[in-house]
């Protein structure tokens, strides 16, 4: 049996503006992620589960490296 998946929210925040990044070198950029307060909170259930989760990546040229999926614990 499949889940059902529905997107509740789909935001792009933009952390960083065009810059050059060299080969091999370490970053490191932060952000804030608002929830709005009529979403729901994350829940697991028996038959139900609500997860927060995130993506980051980078925008250049020939590929575009990111995080993948990652699960947000929420305060």
């Amino acid at each position: 049996m499949g889940f059902l998946s529905k997107r509740l929210l789909n935001e792009e925040i933009v952390l960083a503006g065009a810059q050059e990044l060299a080969a091999e070198s370490h970053h490191h950029f932060e952000g804030e992620i608002r929830i709005p307060a009529h979403l729901p909170v994350p829940f697991e259930g028996k038959h139900v589960r609500i997860a927060w989760s995130a993506m980051a990546g980078l925008d250049m040229k020939g590929n575009d490296p990111d995080s993948g999926w990652q699960d947000l614990a929420i305060q």
